[in-house]
């Protein structure tokens, strides 16, 4: 029996935002001005810079500080962007929380491997464990930067759709979108997460600061040999992207192999 998915009324949703790319980032102020029309309140948390990578960690150590930047709901904090969302929801919105939590627009994909360091993804998958519908979204970079023109124009119809279409519990919305003119979207695919073929994401290269001997970087390898999780699932995040649609996988957090668990009680037991 298929679970019951959870809506959301847009125009009467009271949405968290965070990010990883910090509170001044240009994706979070897209986020921002594509959400405000459509729903009925906004309020912002966001780490006070840049946190890429961070996945899903927690500051267990140490204290996190949370403050109010302007006028608007919007705060800022020293700690993750999962740091942020926790904020957000049990100090900023407290008892009452929000229907939503919006995550980014990331500066770059997350597809793949992406999906275990991303620290965009950090913050929908605290709401997710929290049984809060989660969306989160990223743009393809590219050489010559982010077709923001292309995210402004993609993203209402995107949201609108998801928010009807629901969630079940544990599972939340992981969205990219291409960098190419809005003319030449393809439309929106769900789609699977793709793999490395046997490779790391990462690539380890010397470091750049002659001071700083014995140091070294770890660079992206720009999704180089991604592949769909099964040959038999046809497109996944990667190759959709590329031949011009924006993505849509549903991404769970109860990760237990069930089948893997199945073999172990018969050969353990």
């Amino acid at each position: 029996m298929t679970a019951p998915r959870k809506t959301v009324d847009l125009a009467d949703a009271r949405v968290l935002i965070s990010n990883d790319d910090g509170i001044r980032a240009k994706g979070l102020a897209v986020l921002e001005q594509v959400a405000r029309p459509l729903v009925k309140e906004v309020r912002v948390v966001a780490p006070e810079g840049g946190r890429s990578g961070a996945s899903h960690m927690i500051t267990f150590a140490g204290h996190v500080r949370l403050k109010r930047v302007g006028a608007a709901e919007r705060y800022v904090t020293d700690g993750s962007p999962a740091d942020a969302a926790i904020l957000g929801l049990q100090k900023v919105f407290g008892a009452d929380l929000p229907d939503l939590v919006l995550s980014g627009v990331n500066h770059g994909l997350n597809m793949g491997d992406d999906f275990f360091s991303s620290g965009t993804m950090g913050v929908a998958i605290e709401a997710c464990l929290q049984n809060i519908p989660a969306i989160s979204v990223s743009a393809y970079r590219g050489e010559v930067g982010i077709n923001w023109d292309t995210v402004e124009k993609v993203l209402p119809g995107v949201l609108e759709k998801l928010a009807a279409f629901g969630w079940v519990r544990d599972v939340f919305y992981n969205v990219n979108i291409p960098n190419r003119p809005y003319s030449d979207i393809k439309g929106i695919m769900p789609v699977g997460q793709g793999r490395m073929d046997d490779a790391s994401s990462f690539v380890v290269a010397p470091g750049d600061d002659p001071r700083r001997v014995g140091t070294y970087r770890l660079r992206h390898n720009g999704g180089v040999g991604l592949r769909p999780m099964s040959q038999d699932e046809g497109d996944c995040d990667y190759t959709a992207i590329r031949d011009g649609y924006v993505t849509v996988t549903p991404v769970r957090v109860e990760i237990t192999d069930r089948d893997v668990l199945e073999q172990m009680r018969d050969a353990l037991t």
